[in-house]
């Protein structure tokens, strides 16, 4: 199992990255590879929001961990499971802020290459948003 991580310091403060990593609904603005989820208004750990992904595939989102310096997430469609975590650590006005994800099940191998550079690209819609 590989793990895809990448940091980046955005022009934030960390309360804001986290306002928006934790806002469910909003997730596929930022996240390419969600299409819906079925929420309202800010997460809470351990409540399991249905999912509709890339491809139409359908399954749940876990926040189950939500605190002022990490969230960590799991993401589970048929036939792969993404663990992922967001670490935030203020610097200034400005924050540091680390993703990383990892997958399991068939397709999560299959897929594997597909995700590289994934990690980047989730930050810099994230960074886009949390500036703009």
């Amino acid at each position: 199992m590989k793990e895809h991580r990448s940091s980046r310091t955005v022009s934030a403060p960390p309360e804001r990255i986290a306002e928006l990593v934790c806002d469910p609904a909003r997730l596929p603005d930022w996240n390419p590879a969600l299409a819906e989820v079925d929420a309202e208004g800010a997460a809470e750990e351990r409540r399991r929001y249905r999912i509709r992904a890339v491809r139409g595939l359908r399954g749940y989102l876990v926040y189950t961990l939500i605190s002022p310096e990490c969230i960590e997430m799991t993401l589970q469609v048929q036939g792969l499971r993404e663990e992922s975590y967001w670490l935030l650590e203020p610097s200034g006005d400005r924050t540091h802020v680390e993703h990383g994800f990892s997958h399991t099940g068939l397709l999560g191998r299959l897929l594997g290459p597909a995700f590289q550079g994934v990690a980047e690209l989730r930050l810099d819609r994230l960074a886009d948003r949390a500036t703009a």
